[in-house]
């Protein structure tokens, strides 16, 4: 029981170290968006990390249509990749598509390449610690599980063969009836 609680609180770190590295991640990639239109590079590098901004950002490329007057509304699909590791791959994307311009020198330490690396960096390594801390938990859970409830040593079991061992001691009668009155399940 104690290594869940451990593993569980490991888990507890990791995930709010993942949600700090993460936090604010909209905002840096607009203010690295911004910086690369104030670079002179072309335009078709701007248009292309603002589609990486676009999806970072949570945002359809083209708006959906209003339905016509009387006509139901249609069914749509959500196109938000905002998970942990879509958010990451986004991020990658960026920073792949800012490495390959030489025209990005922005003044400002947080989003010149080096800046956006260690951001990247930070996000992958609370990510991957983040998911294996979750891994860890589950199996945690899944061995306490097995070691309460296995069929052959785990605490119905145990119990089983207390009761019986009480009602073949003959001093132990009444401890013996008072045993056999509770009911044990594995559900």
């Amino acid at each position: 029981m104690d290594i869940v609680r451990s593993v569980f609180k490991q888990e507890k770190l990791a995930i709010a170290a993942r949600q700090i590295a993460y936090k604010g991640q909209k905002k840096y990639a607009t203010r690295i968006i911004n910086a690369l239109a104030a670079s002179q590079v072309s335009e078709e590098k701007i248009a292309e990390a603002a589609a990486v901004n676009r999806k970072i950002q949570g945002i359809r490329a083209a708006k959906l249509g209003q339905p016509k007057e009387g006509e139901p509304e249609a069914a749509h699909s959500s196109v938000s990749q905002q998970s942990f590791d879509s958010m990451l791959e986004h991020m990658k994307s960026l920073k792949g598509s800012l490495d390959t311009e030489p025209n990005y020198t922005p003044n400002e330490a947080d989003t010149s390449l080096a800046g956006i690396a260690s951001s990247f960096t930070q996000m992958q390594t609370t990510n991957q610690e983040a998911k294996q801390a979750e891994a860890n938990s589950t199996n945690a859970r899944a061995n306490r599980t097995t070691a309460l409830y296995n069929p052959a040593t785990g605490i119905i079991a145990t119990i089983k063969a207390i009761k019986k061992y009480c009602r073949s001691v003959t001093a132990l009668r009444p401890a013996s009836k008072k045993l056999a009155a509770i009911s044990l399940t594995s559900e």
